[in-house]
């Protein structure tokens, strides 16, 4: 889903007329107001997604690095790491590490790791690759914009169905059973 879909969903919860001009065609003809309001839309969409990668849903990936000097530092992996979930040997077995500020001390020559990461900030017409419902995303962005506004009752309203939906998305759904019916 394209970010401006997004947008457009939380300017219709929020009421905001900029709706009509989110879409792909007429997003390079806005004015110098309409840019100021749709950017204040897009800060609030990348808090939103910031704080779904960081609390409900890590966004991971796995890389093999080479550690120098039994260290590996933060530079050398091709995103920010927010929380390392595994180190492994290339041959996939675990091996001890400890976390410091400017690195990690990983006690073998490569090592592959499983990590979590924020995705960079989005623009008007960024791919949003989270598994997470657009309109979900869009309640989330609708309260940080009535915060960002000062109505604080419009926002505790989007905040219960930013986090309502969110549970129900991401909780494990099993399936019922039911006893077996029996004659009285």
């Amino acid at each position: 889903m394209k970010s401006y879909e997004i947008l457009r969903l939380a300017c219709d919860f929020t009421q905001n007329p900029l709706r009509e001009k989110l879409n792909s065609t007429d997003i390079s003809s806005l004015t110098t107001a309409e840019s100021k309001v749709a950017d204040s839309y897009l800060n609030c969409l990348n808090l939103v997604i910031g704080e779904i990668c960081e609390q409900y849903s890590p966004v991971t990936t796995e890389e093999i690095l080479e550690v120098n000097n039994l260290k590996l530092t933060f530079d050398q992996f091709s995103k920010k790491p927010l929380n390392i979930f595994s180190v492994k040997n290339t041959k996939g077995r675990k091996i001890r590490y400890k976390i410091f500020d400017k690195y990690i001390l990983v006690f073998a020559d490569k090592a592959k790791i499983i990590y979590s990461y924020s995705p960079e900030a989005a623009t008007l017409v960024s791919d949003i690759d989270l598994m997470i419902p657009a309109r979900v995303i869009a309640y989330g962005v609708a309260r940080e914009y009535f915060l960002l506004q000062g109505q604080g009752a419009d926002a505790d309203i989007y905040e219960n169905r930013f986090k309502e939906s969110l549970k129900l998305f991401i909780s494990k759904k099993t399936a019922v059973r039911l006893p077996r019916r029996r004659w009285l």
